[in-house]
């Protein structure tokens, strides 16, 4: 179990857990995010993992700040973005 505790309007960018699922949500760890939206008070969050290791993936510079890179044209269809908007994000993600 892992206990996540969420500052005032913070997020947990989204990511998978290439070597486990998440109790009752994610069953094959798909990509997931959790996002406080009060500016105020803190979110607590508990999560069960199926191993005692589960590693993370961030999904952006997964998606973005690959070497070799994924061909704009796929990134372009994948994420129905154009080409400026695949720049800006590999740019930001240090790409």
């Amino acid at each position: 179990m892992a206990r996540i505790d969420i500052g005032p309007n913070s997020l947990v960018s989204p990511h998978s857990h290439p070597r486990a699922s998440e109790v009752a949500i994610l069953l094959k760890g798909m990509i997931h995010f959790l996002y406080n939206t009060d500016s105020k008070v803190q979110a607590l969050a508990l999560s069960g993992l199926s191993s005692q290791n589960p590693g993370v993936q961030m999904a952006s510079p997964a998606a973005f700040a690959t070497c070799p890179t994924i061909p704009d044209e796929v990134s372009k269809k994948l994420f129905q973005i154009n080409d400026q908007d695949v720049t800006k994000i590999r740019t930001s993600l240090g790409g």
